[in-house]
């Protein structure tokens, strides 16, 4: 009766032996799979972000490669032509490694948020939906933002304000547009916009570019009828782009910066998508072509390559 309780305890210590066996075996194949996804995701990610920064070049290249200083302009389509009767970008391609989309933005359709007056963010900012408290408060607030001097504005606001919350006051020009979410008033539905608040946003409507006159090919209706152009000036505008750039500003528009028919300012976001996915990896940078010991080339005024989709 022993030799069968003892064959039965060691039939049994080797079952739970197998079972732990499997258990492990199980737990190690599992930790296997998901380092080999992961390792394949490392690597997808950073193909697709190599392949979002050669889309990136491409358009710097495009820009560099103008001809024609004295316009830029888009198609029906929004895609920038940067040459009379020249070509437009191409924004969509297929690789061997999957679809890349690159955009180009003028920045000089915006306002410059580093030298614009105090009345054109009043303005704005009444337009999207903010009540004249709010608008005075953040105008106030940008003003003192970009002053070198520690002295608040009525309703602004200084290093004494931000200390609480962790940092001070810049007193110089803004990084990105997205930096006035540290601004006394400001929060992301003003910025972004939010219809349950019944606001607009205003992000669309700046730049951090220097001011240089805005693009008369470029600037969008709205901005137009927010600068205050007569309507009939902005259909004139509107009717001259159906058949190819502006060559000629109406005096209506020279008179609240629309003064350009060219840009120096612009804004690309490059994307690459991984065949048979849908997941991309973006990148975004806001460049302003300068010239160089008589060579074209571009400053980046700000990189951002953790850009969400």
């Amino acid at each position: 009766m022993r030799k069968t309780d003892e064959r039965g305890l060691a039939l049994l210590m080797t079952l739970w032996v197998l079972v732990l066996l499997a258990v492990v075996g199980a737990s190690f194949a599992v930790s296997m799979r998901a380092g080999l996804a992961s390792a394949r995701n490392f690597r997808e990610d950073t193909q697709a972000y190599y392949q979002a920064i050669a889309g990136y070049e491409d358009a710097v290249r495009f820009l560099l490669d103008d001809k024609d200083d004295t316009v830029d302009y888009t198609d029906t389509e929004e895609r920038l032509i940067v040459a009379n009767m020249g070509e437009p970008f191409e924004e969509e391609r297929e690789t061997g490694f999957g679809k890349v989309t690159v955009r180009i933005f003028d920045e000089s359709a915006r306002i410059s948020l580093n030298s614009a007056p105090r009345d054109s963010f009043v303005t704005m900012l009444a337009r999207s939906g903010v009540d004249d408290k709010g608008a005075d408060e953040i105008a106030d607030s940008i003003a003192d933002w970009r002053d070198p001097d520690d002295e608040h504005r009525l309703n602004g606001a200084e290093t004494d304000f931000y200390e609480p919350l962790g940092y001070e006051a810049k007193n110089g020009n803004f990084s990105s547009v997205e930096e006035l979410l540290l601004l006394k008033g400001m929060d992301k539905d003003i910025l972004y916009g939010n219809a349950e608040r019944e606001l607009t946003g205003i992000r669309d409507y700046f730049t951090i570019c220097p001011a240089g006159g805005m693009n008369v090919n470029t600037v969008s209706q709205e901005m137009m009828d927010l600068l205050g152009v007569p309507y009939s000036s902005i259909q004139s505008i509107i009717l001259q782009r159906a058949s190819g750039p502006v060559l000629s500003i109406p005096d209506l528009a020279r008179r609240v910066g629309i003064n350009s028919t060219s840009s120096n300012c612009f804004r690309i976001v490059a994307s690459a998508e991984p065949a048979g996915t849908t997941y991309a990896r973006t990148v975004e940078a806001v460049v302003m072509r300068v010239t160089r010991g008589g060579h074209k080339d571009v400053n980046v005024l700000q990189w951002r390559d953790d850009v969400s989709r």
